[in-house]
């Protein structure tokens, strides 16, 4: 009755948990989102690159859609059909029309948004080579200027009426946006019967919905389109479809991994155990943990990443120690405390676990809550339904001991891996990179860029940057001398034609001399033979500039924030405001690495770019894992020391120590470039690690062997972690490869040094 009492407990939690996982919607609890890298501070630069990252660029979708070559009759009915998805948020067709609105308000506004940068750049001029009265200079420099622009190629489409002033203003600044690869007089895409369409998603392309979803509604709508001509062809891309095809990689893994993880397990049980079918009661305490692991994560986060499904075998690994060292036990002449030191084991584990909670990491606080609330279930299965099943072993040989091998040769083998890994960890290199913690689909992501490419937006040498500010004017006020410190390296940024505030306010006060400048130019124009009235509406609205109030900043500042709200496709990024801040995107034709430079003493302006935001967020997480790694060490050294006293709780808490440098060394030394998630290894195999050297300790110290339940833990640990080697994702192979490693270290340097403990720890001996 006594026993029967914990096991209905038991039976009871996991039949409630059970409950709650057929209620569960797995479609919206399960995801693959990589958000949860981004950090979570308040900074300027972070809420900005937060927003392009996850609305203004990460929902975007690039489409190029073919039809009939010359009839492009069809492109209104498929960006009609597209937007009336429900996925979509918005769609406008990638040509020199996508910003019509936008352009048309900056042509009517031309005076207040176009003007004051001209004069000013034209004053600049004229203090270095003009000669004379400035109006007469600047009103031939006006005519030179627009013979030059007649001459050139783009006056083809430009040289019309609404477009033209005498000034080229509305002409200068859409030739400016054409350099910027914003889509403005683009190459004939209709040629071949191809045309790009750039959507924009109503949701985040990381959710499961979405991507099915739209999915399912592109097929449609190809389909349909199939019907009406044979010859149409559809292609798409962006982060939803590369966080989709993600998204079905992993979760292939989900079974995958764990098959050969149990496989792995019930393999080294059978070499190992003599008599295999004794791990069957094993069973129930991998169950119960990995239902409770579960249960207890999908009730504490909204939502679970898969790659916490996929490292699974974790718990499978370790879960199982507890029940194989309560089946397998030892007796010596004093009671060998098997129960005691499982308790430690899992108390000091989940101790550790528990300190991952701290974490900024999103990922990682889940990793901490599905191990630690899946040991500690499989650790009160285990002491529920193992008793009179358990098997006393005595007097029999550990399976090391059954294999002739000399100890010298043991020593050798333990001091070339001690001397190999102590070598490795002199050449640890931490790399922070996106790339490297995935395993993408090739030939998904050269399409990728290929269409990308189609819209300008993949020249990895060229730099983008952020400029801040509290207004739209301070924000071109920074932007110009962020582009002037770039200087001619193909720049681009709407400060180069549209005002800052000292600009706003120097056309205000040379507003009384604009009569004198618009007569001069009237004249050198007449003089130059252009007919009097082809710049009639120019000087009707200089005239009306003149009779208002003037060039105030406020105004401008509105008229700002209004041809932000018209800017459509990739023009959309390119100015804006967040959280009462506002920001604008400038490039410059230079690497990455040369754009940090120019950026020192800078404070308004940032380099930016979404793989270079994520890599710093990834270098800030390891850094913070690796201080809440230190305070985890801590809080179990306190543990092991209050449990066994000084000298053998430091013997306890040195071997995961060591053994984990050791296997960080070997990582170092055998694969190369480290990251985040080694890191995360450190702690799955330092727990690990820590369950061995608490019972081998134990029976050295009463004089015995080490006991078969170590060995017995370290094979299906090792086979559970090496099936992750199998993963597909660099995350989880980072994973397997350094625990796997880590544990069999440990579990070697414990064997070779078990004369040495014996001795240190006989008199500390039986008690």
């Amino acid at each position: 009755m006594k026993r029967a009492v914990p096991r209905l407990l038991v039976l009871a939690i996991v039949l409630l948990a059970g409950v709650y996982l057929t209620r569960v919607d797995y479609v919206h609890k399960l995801d693959t989102d990589v958000s949860s890298l981004l950090p979570n501070d308040e900074s300027a630069e972070v809420k900005i690159a937060r927003q392009l990252i996850g609305e203004e660029q990460g929902r975007v979708v690039y489409l190029e859609a073919k039809g009939l070559a010359g009839e492009t009759n069809w492109a209104d009915d498929f960006r009609k059909q597209l937007e009336s998805s429900r996925w979509v948020e918005s769609v406008v067709r990638f040509d020199e029309r996508t910003n019509l609105s936008a352009m048309r308000f900056l042509n009517e506004r031309r005076f207040e948004l176009l003007f004051p940068k001209w004069l000013a750049e034209k004053r600049a001029a004229f203090e270095i080579d003009g000669e004379g009265e400035f109006a007469d200079w600047v009103a031939e420099e006006a005519v030179s200027d627009m013979d030059a622009f007649l001459e050139s190629p783009s006056a083809l489409e430009l040289a019309r009426e609404e477009l033209l002033d005498p000034l080229l203003l509305s002409v200068g600044a859409i030739l400016r946006l054409s350099e910027g690869g914003t889509g403005m007089l683009q190459g004939d895409e209709e040629r071949d019967g191809r045309i790009l369409f750039w959507a924009k998603l109503a949701e985040s392309p990381l959710a499961r919905d979405t991507q099915e979803g739209l999915v399912v509604d592109l097929e449609g709508l190809e389909q349909a389109f199939v019907e009406r001509e044979s010859e149409f062809e559809l292609k798409y891309g962006g982060l939803v479809r590369l966080a989709s095809a993600s998204r079905e990689r992993i979760q292939k893994d989900v079974f995958k991994i764990n098959i050969l993880s149990l496989l792995g397990v019930a393999l080294a049980g059978g070499v190992l155990a003599g008599r295999p079918w004794r791990l069957l009661w094993a069973i129930p305490t991998v169950l119960v943990g990995m239902v409770i692991a579960l249960s207890i994560s999908f009730l504490v986060f909204e939502t679970v990443n898969v790659i916490v499904l996929v490292i699974g075998s974790i718990l499978i690994g370790t879960a199982i120690d507890y029940a194989i060292h309560l089946i397998f036990k030892e007796v010596s002449e004093v009671p060998f405390p098997t129960a005691k030191l499982v308790a430690y084991a899992c108390f000091s584990t989940v101790c550790g676990f528990a300190v991952l909670l701290f974490a900024d990491l999103e990922l990682i606080r889940q990793i901490g809550v599905f191990v630690g609330a899946g040991l500690l279930g499989a650790f009160l299965a285990a002491r529920a339904t193992i008793y009179s099943n358990s098997v006393k072993e005595s007097g029999q040989k550990t399976p090391i001991e059954k294999v002739k091998t000399p100890s010298s040769v043991w020593l050798a083998l333990a001091l070339a891996v001690f001397a190999s890994g102590v070598w490795g960890l002199f050449g640890v290199r931490w790399v922070d990179d996106l790339r490297k913690l995935e395993a993408p689909d090739e030939a998904l992501v050269e399409e990728d860029l290929a269409l990308r490419e189609r819209f300008g937006g993949t020249d990895t040498e060229r730099s983008i940057f952020i400029t801040t500010g509290d207004s739209y004017l301070q924000v071109m006020e920074n932007e110009a001398g962020l582009l002037a410190r770039v200087g001619d390296a193909g720049a681009f940024g709407l400060s180069q034609f549209l005002p800052t505030q000292e600009e706003v306010a120097l056309a205000d006060e040379w507003r009384s001399q604009l009569p004198e400048l618009l007569s001069g130019l009237e004249s050198a124009f007449a003089e130059a033979g252009y007919e009097a009235a082809a710049f009639d509406r120019f000087f009707e609205e200089a005239q009306e500039l003149l009779g208002e109030d003037g060039l105030k900043g406020e105004r401008v500042e509105g008229l700002l924030g209004e041809l932000a709200d018209r800017l459509r496709g990739p023009m959309e990024s390119v100015l804006g405001t967040f959280d009462d801040q506002h920001w604008s995107l400038a490039s410059a034709s230079i690497a990455p690495s040369e754009a940090v430079l120019l950026l020192e003493g800078v404070e308004q302006s940032f380099l930016f770019s979404q793989l270079s935001f994520l890599n710093k967020a990834l270098g800030k997480h390891r850094v913070e894992l690796l201080n809440i790694g230190v305070w985890a060490a801590a809080l179990v050294g306190v543990v092991m020391l209050v449990a066994f006293g000084l000298k053998r709780g430091v013997v306890v808490v040195l071997y995961p120590l060591v053994g984990g440098g050791i296997a960080v060394g070997l990582c170092s030394l055998f694969f190369g470039e480290l990251n985040l998630f080694h890191l995360v290894g450190c702690f799955l195999g330092g727990a690990i690690a820590l369950d061995y050297a608490l019972f081998a300790i134990e029976a050295y110290r009463q004089g015995l062997p080490m006991p078969r339940s170590v060995w017995l833990s370290a094979g299906t640990t090792t086979a559970s972690f090496l099936a992750l080697g199998f993963s597909s994702v660099a995350v989880v192979q980072s994973l397997g490869w350094l625990v796997a490693l880590l544990a069999c270290v440990t579990l070697l340097l414990l064997h070779c040094s078990q004369p040495f403990l014996r001795r240190f720890l006989r008199e500390d001996g039986p008690k």
